[in-house]
């Protein structure tokens, strides 16, 4: 299997699961500001994997594959009820959470100048707000969003989370634990050095 990755991005998602899940994989680096190395992706993003003769892209529709392919319930139930429970959890981060942190992200550092819509900004922020105060309220005193067991929903929000905190937006207590409690997962740990060792390879650094 080949996962393809680029340190601090939705990567993470990918290489973290596999890792949770004991699989054998080589991690790729592909440079996304200059896309000058072949990716296997018809979006030319990561993260993007093939196993055998799979492509995949999208970080949500790999990890689930990896999951319930190789997973025997480790990081999605088997359970048909619970894990709908889960996939609502990861639907609601990917596009109510996600989604106006990626726009602020955009349009206040990414794009250039020409293309940034600055009016954006702060309604990105007031959904973003609303949102975090329903997952922290079903989160509640629990250490998982879902079913109170590890999931990929887990992997989901703490990466999330990351980009809430370099925004420096307010974010509740107990989401901040749900975070603090991963940071030193072993198989993040893991995740981080293997992408970090595959830029390094790739680049001669």
């Amino acid at each position: 299997m080949k996962i393809y990755t680029y340190p601090k991005s939705r990567s993470i998602r990918v290489t973290w699961t596999a890792e949770a899940l004991g699989l054998e994989y080589q991690c790729i680096f592909f440079d996304v500001m200059n896309k000058n190395k072949d990716n296997p992706s018809i979006t030319m993003k990561v993260p993007a994997i093939v196993d055998e003769d799979l492509v995949l892209f999208e970080s949500s529709a790999i990890c689930t594959y990896l999951s319930d392919k190789y997973g025997s319930n480790l990081l999605s139930p088997v359970d048909v009820n619970k894990k709908a429970i889960m996939n609502q959890w990861l639907a609601f981060i990917i596009n109510e959470l996600e989604s106006p942190l990626w726009n602020i992200f955009k349009h206040s550092r990414f794009l250039p100048e020409s293309k940034k819509v600055v009016e954006i900004i702060p309604i990105a922020k007031e959904d973003y707000l609303s949102s975090i105060k329903v997952l922290s309220s079903a989160l509640n005193n629990n250490l998982y969003i879902a079913n109170n067991k590890f999931s990929i929903a887990d992997i989901f929000l703490f990466q999330t989370t990351q980009w809430a905190l370099s925004l420096g937006l307010e974010i509740p207590q107990n989401v901040i634990n749900h975070h603090d409690n991963l940071k030193s997962s072993p198989a993040y740990l893991k995740a981080i050095a293997k992408e970090s060792e595959a830029m390094k390879v790739a680049t001669g650094g």
